[in-house]
């Protein structure tokens, strides 16, 4: 069974990243996901095979098919939502699609 980031917090850092890409039907899309940082170059790589399931590699925390890019106001929101579970993110991941 596949452990989430949630659960798997203890034994590895939570990370917000923003997973963008092309779905299999040709619709973009973005994910704002919590993932621990030992499963993050996992889920790169999955992301460059582009045959995945976001769920398997952390929480998703929000997103939306149909659209590449989020808008600030997403951005700002899902942020303030990580920071408010999670902890802060530093200045330099901001903007990033890694954020700590």
């Amino acid at each position: 069974m596949a452990e989430t980031a949630a659960a798997s917090a203890d034994l590895a850092p939570l990370l917000l990243y923003l997973s963008q890409g092309i779905m299999a039907d040709g619709q973009p899309y973005y994910a704002y996901m919590a993932v621990t940082e030992d499963r993050l170059s996992d889920l790169q790589a999955a992301e460059q095979s582009g045959n995945f399931k976001l769920e398997d590699f952390g929480d998703v925390l929000g997103g939306e098919i149909g659209v590449i890019e989020p808008t600030p106001e997403i951005r700002t929101a899902i942020e303030t939502a990580f920071i408010q579970a999670f902890g802060d993110i530093s200045d330099e991941q901001q903007g990033s699609d890694i954020l700590t």
